[in-house]
């Protein structure tokens, strides 16, 4: 009972840390949750610890195990949080989900990755699409979306590039992207993928 107080007490903290941001009454986007963690860590709830209800948090991700842990929250707690089953990248598709030991080392196979002990044998298939084409069916206020994480295990820069609209529309935007993970996932062509997607960025 006193750590899952603690637990609680330590990701408001982090939510009030994160997404500096963030007010209330807009809407913030993340790309990849992981619901491995039996505290509750995701950055979906601590998202809406800044935009409450008054705003939208969106949570995009393949995994129907992390949808499956998250709604039963979000109906307790009565959260504005959306959440949508799908990967992104930079064009519609399928593609096959491999499943880690823990969600935060699930990989499409549209990524060229080490094979990990992490990874299982479970591998299911998933929509795959842009973050432009997600949110253009949500019908949502584009003008209030001000933070878009992106923390989807390699697929990072293919997912900016599936959201050129999303760049162009929202003029107070700001991203958390994850980079630099060893290996190939953290590599584009032979450059390391942080130096493409900053280089994205610049342009």
């Amino acid at each position: 009972m006193k750590e899952n107080i603690i637990a609680k007490v330590l990701n408001i903290v982090d939510g009030f840390i994160k997404f500096p941001n963030l007010k209330k009454g807009e809407i913030g986007i993340q790309v990849g949750f992981d619901l491995s963690s039996p505290n509750l860590t995701t950055d979906l709830v601590k998202m809406h610890y800044r935009v409450g209800n008054a705003g939208c948090v969106i949570g995009i991700d393949p995994d129907p195990f992390n949808h499956d842990k998250i709604k039963p929250v979000i109906e307790k707690r009565k959260l504005n949080i959306k959440l949508v089953q799908k990967a992104t990248f930079s064009k519609t598709t399928t593609s096959k989900l491999t499943l880690g030991y823990s969600s935060s080392h699930n990989i499409i196979d549209l990524i060229d990755a080490n094979s990990s002990p992490v990874y299982s044998t479970n591998i299911i298939e998933v929509e795959t699409d842009t973050l432009d084409n997600i949110i253009e069916g949500m019908n949502i206020d584009w003008t209030k979306i001000s933070h878009v994480s992106i923390t989807n295990n390699g697929a990072e820069y293919e997912t900016l590039k599936g959201m050129d609209k999303l760049l162009a529309s929202c003029k107070n935007l700001s991203l958390t992207i994850a980079s630099g993970r060893p290996g190939k996932i953290g590599k584009i062509g032979d450059k390391k993928d942080y130096e493409v997607i900053l280089s994205f960025l610049k342009e």
